[in-house]
């Protein structure tokens, strides 16, 4: 039976969740539905330190700040084509802008445009040296990509300028975690559990690397726990509904594939999670 692992994506505005994005990782004896906050993170409503208010901002500066929160929205809804372009426009105005700069880089990454997003997120963190998110962007890329250890580095950067931020411990236990280092894995998400204990992201991911270490009652509690801080969030269901059908809790097991199906929006999965079912019923 497999497990699933959900990709989760923050962004300054509260998260779409047609936004959610999935990648599979090979656990034990299944595959594990796994949670990464953000092959574009941004957590909170946090913008580039110290930006200015808006009664100083120049005309230009104002007008870039709207062209950036059209495309903010356009992100969210998954519409990257149209940010991008906006966002470059923006760029023509104000060239050295680091949250202009971190947002195409979002926007590029959403449509697999690797190089250029790892171009724009290097720009951001030149531009803004002393902000977390570009690092953060720059490092998803890079596991994206299969370059675990400069994501690795570029998380360990960004910790060391936000190390209250759970989220990215939650995605550098996950990296860790892909790379098989078990030990790493669990002092990152333990922590992003306390940091953050009513994160979704952290416990699901805990939950990934439980399963993986066969702690399987471990696993069931914080894939638990994350289904009741956020009932509508899918993969949860998944990843449950696959370990009960491993240890024969099989009413369990369908109804969690069964929810699963409802909440879902991926087709793969979703149709993935209808064999699973088939095959129980």
């Amino acid at each position: 039976m497999s497990v699933k692992t959900m990709k989760v994506k923050k962004t300054g505005k509260p998260v779409n969740p047609k936004a959610i994005r999935y990648g599979v990782i090979v656990g034990l004896s299944v595959f594990v539905l796994v949670l990464l906050v953000g092959g574009v993170i941004l957590y909170g409503n946090k913008a580039e330190p110290a930006a200015p208010a808006a009664s100083q901002l120049s005309a230009e500066e104002a007008q870039a700040q709207v062209m950036l929160a059209t495309a903010q929205d356009l992100i969210d809804s998954g519409n990257s084509a149209s940010a991008v372009k906006i966002l470059t426009e923006a760029l023509a105005i104000l060239p050295d802008n680091g949250e202009l700069l971190y947002y195409r880089g979002v926007a590029n990454n959403g449509m697999g445009e690797f190089d250029a997003a790892i171009g724009d997120f290097t720009a951001a963190i030149e531009a803004s040296p002393h902000w977390a998110l570009p690092l953060a962007g720059r490092g998803s890329v890079y596991v994206a990509i299969g370059e675990s250890s400069k994501a690795l580095e570029d998380y360990d950067k960004a910790i060391q300028l936000e190390p209250g931020e759970a989220d990215l411990y939650t995605n550098r236990g996950q990296i860790h975690m892909q790379r098989g280092e078990f030990a790493e894995a669990t002092k990152d998400l333990d922590l992003a559990v306390q940091l953050s204990p009513d994160s979704v992201a952290s416990h699901f991911n805990r939950g990934v690397l439980y399963y993986s270490l066969s702690q399987v009652d471990a696993a069931l509690e914080d894939f638990s726990r994350a289904i009741e801080i956020d009932p509508a969030a899918a993969p949860p269901y998944f990843n449950r509904g696959a370990i009960y059908a491993d240890i024969g809790e099989t009413e369990k097991a369908i109804a969690d594939f069964q929810t699963f199906i409802s909440l879902s929006d991926n087709e793969t999965w979703v149709q993935f999670a209808q064999e699973k079912l088939a095959e129980l019923q």
